[in-house]
């Protein structure tokens, strides 16, 4: 018989097979924090779905457009305040 399976938990048979079932439980807290961490680090680098960096992208391509002389202050304004 395998020495795991050797006598009962007062003869040491049985602790190295819980502290392995321990192990493996600690493995699947620390992954699942790991992957709650860097989808947190991915979500925040690409953007909210529903605010997105669209807003923050558009504004700046607005802004150059203007510093650029292609549109006027009124027309500046006038985006500005559409994007919201």
């Amino acid at each position: 018989m395998p020495w795991a399976w050797q006598g009962g938990p007062a003869e040491g048979g049985w602790w190295p097979m819980m502290g392995f079932g321990w192990l493996m439980f600690l493995l699947m807290i620390i992954a699942c924090v790991a992957m709650m961490l860097f989808m947190r680090r991915r979500h925040g680098m690409m953007g909210c779905m529903h605010h997105g960096n669209d807003g923050d992208r558009a504004l700046g391509t607005l802004r150059e457009r203007y510093a650029k002389g292609e549109i006027t202050k009124a027309d500046f304004d006038q985006m500005r305040q559409d994007l919201g």
